[in-house]
C-alpha cells in the first residue's frame, strides 16, 4: 500500500482550508497538479450524512449508477472482468485523458464512447493491477487525489 506523506496531506488540508476562508469570489487557489479547487465543491463536502430511509434509498441507487457505469466503461475498454481490480478504473480514465488530451477529472462516459469510436483500443492486460507498474501506481494517485475538488 502507498505510504502517505504526512507533510503532504497537511499541505492538502491548507490548501482546502484557505478555499473556504477566501470564499466563493476570492482569488484561485491550485492543487499540487495546478488544477484550480472549486469553492462549492470543498465547502460542499463538510456535511454530515443523513441516515433516514429516504438517504439510504437514495445512496443505495446512486452506487447502482456508479457500478453501472464502471461497467460500461469496462465493457467499451474490453477489460473482462476477472482482470478489474482496485486501480482499473483509475487507469482506465487516465488512458482516455491522455488519448484525448483531457484533464483527467473531466473524464465522462461520453469521452469513453468518443475514445471508442475514434479508434483506440486497450492493450490485452493493461489495466491489470498486477501489471501496472509502481510508476504509473504514483500517477495514478496523484491524479486521483483531490480531483473531486477541481474545477
Amino acid at each position: 500500500m502507498e505510504s502517505v506523506d504526512k507533510n503532504e496531506s497537511y499541505k492538502s488540508y491548507k490548501k482546502l482550508e484557505k478555499v473556504r476562508q477566501r470564499g466563493p469570489d476570492g482569488p484561485v487557489v491550485r492543487d499540487g497538479l495546478g488544477y484550480q479547487l472549486d469553492y462549492h465543491k470543498v465547502v460542499g463536502g463538510l456535511s454530515m450524512p443523513n441516515r433516514s430511509a429516504a438517504a439510504v434509498d437514495r445512496r443505495l441507487k446512486y452506487l447502482n449508477e456508479r457500478m453501472a457505469l464502471k461497467e460500461r466503461k469496462r465493457e467499451i475498454m474490453g477489460t473482462p472482468k476477472e482482470e478489474e481490480g482496485g486501480l482499473a478504473s483509475r487507469a482506465r480514465d487516465e488512458r482516455v485523458s491522455r488519448d484525448l488530451g483531457i484533464p483527467y477529472h473531466k473524464v465522462e462516459l461520453a469521452h469513453f464512447e468518443k475514445w471508442k469510436n475514434d479508434g483506440f483500443r486497450a492493450q490485452p492486460r493493461e489495466f491489470d493491477d498486477r501489471f501496472i507498474s509502481q510508476e504509473k501506481r504514483r500517477l495514478l494517485f496523484k491524479l486521483a487525489k483531490g480531483c473531486v475538488f477541481r474545477k
